[in-house]
C-alpha cells in the first residue's frame, strides 16, 4: 500500500496529485504486464510489454532489458526495450564472463538490488561495470534481481541515459513488482514448457507403440484409442467408437467384468470373435484373433480412481506359429516312432533341452534320462565314436563347430554293438 501525505495547500496538493498519478501509472503497467500474459501465454510478448511499460512510465530516456546466467559462468542480454533514438545495445552484451564483473554479480546472487543514481557512485571494485556503463552511455542505472526458488536467475536492469536519476523507494518499490511478476510468468512459463515436452512424448509413444491402448473413464466408457488399436479391431475411425462401455463387449469374459467392476487390475487372453460384436462396433474384421490383454487402473493425485488403461497385443501370428510347430512336432513324433528316427534340441550354453524316446533308446540310454547326463557322456557309444562326439560338443561350445554327420557304434548292455546315424 501507498501512503499519499495530506495537506490542504496548494503546492502539497501538486505533490500528491504526482503521486497519485505515479501511483496509478505504475499499477496500470504492472495489471498490463500481468495481463498479456494470462491472456496469450507468450512469454516473450509479455516480457517485451513489461519493459516497454517500464520505459513508458519514467518518463525518461533510456533501455530496460533482462540479463541471464547462462552455462559457463557467463551473462548474456536476453530482453531489450529502447526509447526512440536510443541504440540498442543487446548484441554487444552476451555470453559476458561473471569473473570480469564479480562486483555486480556478487551483489546481484547474493539477492541484493542495486541502484546508482550517478556513475561516479560505483566503487573501485565495480571498475570494470562502470567501463561497460560509459561504453553503453548509461548515467544512472538500477539492476534488480529476477528470483526463482530463492536463487537469481538474472536480473532486470535500466539504463537512463539521458540524464541522472535519483532513484526513490518507490521507484525500487514499482520495479520490484515488476521483476516478481517476469519471475513468476518465466516459472510458469518453464514449467508449461515441460509439460508440453513430455506432453508430446508421451504422445508420440502413445501413437505410434506396436500394441494396442484404450483408454476408459472411471464408468467405463471409452475415451481414447491410439492407431495400432484401431488396425487391430478393422476401425475406420475412432470417433465412431468413442463412448462405448467396456462392459458391453460380448468378447471379454464376465469374470473379468467383475474385476474391473472392482477396480482391479487384470490380465488375461482370449479368443476375440469379431461375429459376435456388430452390434458393439462397427469393424470390417471378421474370424477370430487371439489376444492378450493387460488393464491397469489409474488414479489421481489424491488417489481417486479416473481410468482404466488396456493394453492389446494381437498374438494371433504368434499362436498359429506356435500351432503349427506343435503339429510338425506331433507329426515327427509319429514318422520318428515309425521309422525308428529321434531329435533332440539341447543348448550346450544353457544345458536346457528336450528330445524323444525314441533318441534316448538309439543311444542306449533310459528314457527321461537328464539331457546333461548323456550330451558329452555318450556313456553307451564305442570309446572310439564316444571321442568324436565329444570333440564336436566342445566345437559347438566354443563357436567352432555347426554339424556333425557320422555312424556311431552303440554298446547294448547285453554286449552287442549295433550301428546309430548321428
Amino acid at each position: 500500500m501507498q501512503l499519499i501525505p495530506f495537506s490542504e495547500g496548494d503546492a502539497n496538493k501538486l505533490v500528491e496529485n504526482s503521486q497519485i498519478d505515479s501511483l496509478l501509472r505504475h499499477l496500470g503497467s504492472l495489471s498490463r504486464a500481468l495481463h498479456s500474459f494470462i491472456q496469450t501465454n507468450d512469454l516473450h510478448k509479455s516480457i517485451h510489454l513489461a519493459l516497454t511499460e517500464i520505459l513508458f512510465s519514467i518518463y525518461t530516456k533510456g533501455r530496460a532489458y533482462i540479463m541471464e546466467y547462462g552455462d559457463g559462468d557467463t551473462l548474456s542480454c536476453t530482453y531489450e526495450v529502447c526509447s526512440k533514438g536510443i541504440a540498442p545495445v543487446r548484441d554487444t552484451l552476451q555470453n559476458i564472463p561473471l569473473s570480469t564483473l564479480r562486483w555486480s554479480t556478487g551483489k546481484i546472487q547474493k539477492l541484493y538490488p542495486i541502484l546508482i543514481n550517478n556513475l561516479d557512485e560505483l566503487p573501485l571494485e565495480a571498475a570494470e561495470e562502470k567501463r561497460y556503463l560509459k561504453k553503453r552511455g548509461a548515467r544512472s542505472l538500477i539492476m534488480i534481481p529476477l528470483i526463482i526458488k530463492g536463487v537469481s536467475w538474472g536480473y532486470l536492469g535500466i539504463d537512463i541515459v539521458d540524464n541522472n536519476r535519483m532513484w526513490s523507494l518507490e521507484d525500487y518499490q514499482w520495479l520490484s513488482s515488476i521483476t516478481n511478476i517476469i519471475s513468476i510468468i518465466t516459472k510458469m512459463a518453464r514449467i508449461n514448457e515441460a509439460l508440453d515436452h513430455s506432453e508430446k512424448i508421451l504422445r508420440n509413444i502413445y501413437k505410434n507403440l506396436p500394441a494396442g491402448i484404450e483408454l476408459y473413464d472411471k464408468d467405463g466408457y471409452l475415451v481414447d484409442i491410439n492407431d495400432k488399436e484401431l488396425e487391430i479391431f478393422g476401425l475406420a475411425d475412432k470417433g465412431e467408437v468413442l463412448g462405448v462401455s467396456l462392459f458391453d463387449n460380448p468378447n471379454i469374459p464376465q469374470e473379468i467384468k467383475e474385476k474391473l467392476r472392482a477396480q482391479e487390475d487384470v490380465n488375461f487372453s482370449i479368443s476375440y470373435d469379431f461375429s459376435k460384436v456388430n452390434k458393439y462396433i462397427k469393424t470390417h474384421r471378421k474370424g477370430i484373433i487371439n489376444l492378450t490383454t493387460k488393464v491397469t487402473t489409474l488414479y489421481d493425485s489424491q488417489n481417486q480412481f479416473i481410468n482404466y488403461l488396456f493394453i492389446n497385443i494381437d498374438t494371433t501370428e504368434t499362436t498359429n506359429a506356435y500351432t503349427k510347430i506343435q503339429e510338425f512336432e506331433n507329426l515327427f513324433l509319429l514318422i520318428g516312432d515309425y521309422a525308428n528316427v529321434g531329435f533332440a534340441h539341447f543348448n550346450v550354453l544353457t544345458r536346457d533341452g528336450y528330445a524323444q524316446d525314441t533318441w534316448y533308446r538309439n543311444l542306449g540310454e533310459k528314457e527321461g534320462t537328464p539331457m546333461t547326463e548323456v550330451i558329452g557322456v555318450y556313456s553307451h557309444v564305442h570309446p572310439e565314436d564316444q571321442a568324436v562326439l565329444k570333440i564336436f560338443v566342445r566345437g559347438v561350445r566354443e563357436g567352432k563347430a555347426t554339424s556333425l554327420r557320422k555312424e556311431v557304434r552303440i554298446c547294448r548292455e547285453n554286449g552287442e554293438i549295433y550301428m546309430d546315424q548321428y
